[in-house]
């Protein structure tokens, strides 16, 4: 829900407003409650406006970026049919207390977040670098891991996670070479980190030759070819 906080000194009140100010009001309202549905959202003129000569039969609209917060520039859209007449900057400062991931143990580097190292409680997100995971699904889409060490207490937005990959450095892996309808499969250490689809470099754990090939979704790698067969390596 959103609604006004008291007005900065020298702005109007409310019987001192025109209809034309009031409907934009209400509009910044039901644009701000749209964005941010189930939060508490407090929002307040930062500077006065400047309406103009809006035509009372035009139709009216607000733009924004989505979920905006902090001292922020909202725009009314003005047109007449599908004609625009005018853009004009809404200069407001909107203040937002919204349910967050919330860290409730000290995490390292490359943690694998797991949802009982999380509690989800209101903050105030004003200030808020970042935008965050709405609930457990949006975590659970895939395995994430920390990309830097965390606090208890700490907020957990989604510059603090990428995908964990699915081959680390170091793991033992099972490689598949296919010789058209002959399919052998060997173990390999993987010499890097990688994603699906990835290329990845690994060494025939029995005869240490280095190989390369595509990280494939159940964890296999599919051999393309040879880098190094003499065991040196990497």
């Amino acid at each position: 829900m959103s609604f006004p906080l008291l007005s900065p000194a020298g702005e109007k009140n409310v019987a001192e407003k025109t209809a034309l100010e009031k409907r934009v009001e209400n509009l910044v309202q039901i644009h701000l409650d749209s964005l941010w549905s189930g939060e508490e959202v407090n929002w307040v003129i930062s500077s006065p406006w400047r309406l103009g000569n809006v035509p009372e039969e035009a139709t009216l609209s607000i733009e924004s970026d989505f979920q905006p917060r902090g001292s922020t520039v909202l725009l009314l859209v003005v047109k007449e049919g599908n004609r625009l007449l005018q853009r004009l900057p809404l200069s407001v400062r909107i203040e937002v207390k919204a349910l967050v991931p919330v860290i409730n143990c000290d995490c390292h580097r490359r943690t694998t977040v797991d949802s009982r190292m999380i509690n989800w409680e209101r903050r105030d997100v004003t200030r808020l670098a970042g935008d965050w995971a709405k609930s457990d699904m949006d975590l659970n889409t895939t395995t994430w891991w920390m990309k830097r060490s965390l606090r208890t207490g700490d907020i957990l937005t989604w510059d603090y996670l990428e995908p964990k990959p699915i081959i680390q450095n170091g793991d033992r892996i099972r490689a598949i070479v296919r010789h058209g309808t002959v399919t052998v499969s060997t173990t390999g250490i993987a010499l890097e980190s990688a994603y699906p689809g990835d290329s990845i470099q690994i060494r025939n754990a029995s005869s240490g030759a280095v190989l390369y090939g595509i990280v494939q979704p159940d964890s296999t790698v599919l051999i393309s070819g040879v880098i190094n067969d003499k065991g040196t390596g990497r």
